[in-house]
């Protein structure tokens, strides 16, 4: 039969052995604050970066064995290393900021979106601030485009298959997706129409023939919810008759 892969299978059968003693604990600490919080992390109720705040408030006491299974244990949960780099790179931009309201503005954003607009044009940034709107990601992604073109002489091509990766491993570190937590999932997601990605969930589901392992069936439980959320929504005419 084929394994299903677990993120709590990663962290309950974590091998702590091999470390120190100072290690140990602290990759144990780890664990004891990822446990109780660990459905509310996979639904997206608590943010994949909370947890990374709480690794860099422990990142420099922690040892180099310690720091290298932390980051194991936080790739299960879909927290890369590059997540974690434009968290620290945000927060440097973030430090030079000076005008309050505007550093709020950009806090008001998620991670990605943050460090798209600390790589942008500031006035291109000020300008929409000024608006009283936010940027959506797929926005700052153009502009970074734009800007990267102009800007550089001779830009690498990327091949589309590249390109189609990079989409994917954003998708998976924005806190726009919080259910997306794997490469496979966005490719899925971004594959179709709304109509189509629903085909193909209810056609894994027609498909199944045993019943699921624990991760999923807390997933499945998940799908529940979320259906029945969708179920208490507008009707799209009603919608448009109340603008």
């Amino acid at each position: 039969m084929k394994k299903h892969y677990s993120p709590l299978a990663v962290i309950e059968t974590c091998d702590t052995t091999h470390l120190s003693e100072k290690g140990a604990e602290q990759v144990q600490g780890f664990i004891d604050y990822l446990k109780p919080r660990y459905q509310a992390i996979i639904d997206g109720q608590i943010k994949k970066e909370e947890v990374v705040r709480y690794y860099l408030e422990q990142e420099e006491s922690y040892t180099d064995a310690a720091k290298k299974l932390i980051g194991n244990l936080s790739q299960a949960l879909g927290i890369s290393k590059g997540y974690i780099s434009k968290i620290k790179s945000t927060d440097k931009y973030l430090d030079g900021l000076h005008n309050h309201s505007f550093k709020e503005w950009v806090n008001e954003h998620p991670v990605g979106c943050r460090y798209y607009i600390g790589k942008i044009d500031h006035q291109t940034s000020m300008n929409k601030f000024l608006t009283g709107e936010h940027f959506s990601q797929r926005e700052l992604e153009g502009i970074v485009s734009a800007e990267t073109k102009i800007n550089t002489a001779s830009p690498e091509t990327k091949t589309d298959f590249q390109l189609a990766l990079e989409r994917d491993t954003a998708m998976v570190e924005s806190d726009e997706y919080p259910l997306i937590r794997s490469e496979a999932g966005a490719r899925c997601y971004r594959s179709g129409t709304r109509k189509g990605r629903i085909e193909a969930c209810a056609q894994s589901l027609y498909e199944m023939k045993w019943l699921p392992d624990e991760e999923t069936l807390k997933m499945l439980n998940g799908l529940k919810m979320i259906i029945k959320k969708v179920e208490q929504l507008q009707k799209y005419e009603s919608a448009k008759g109340l603008k």
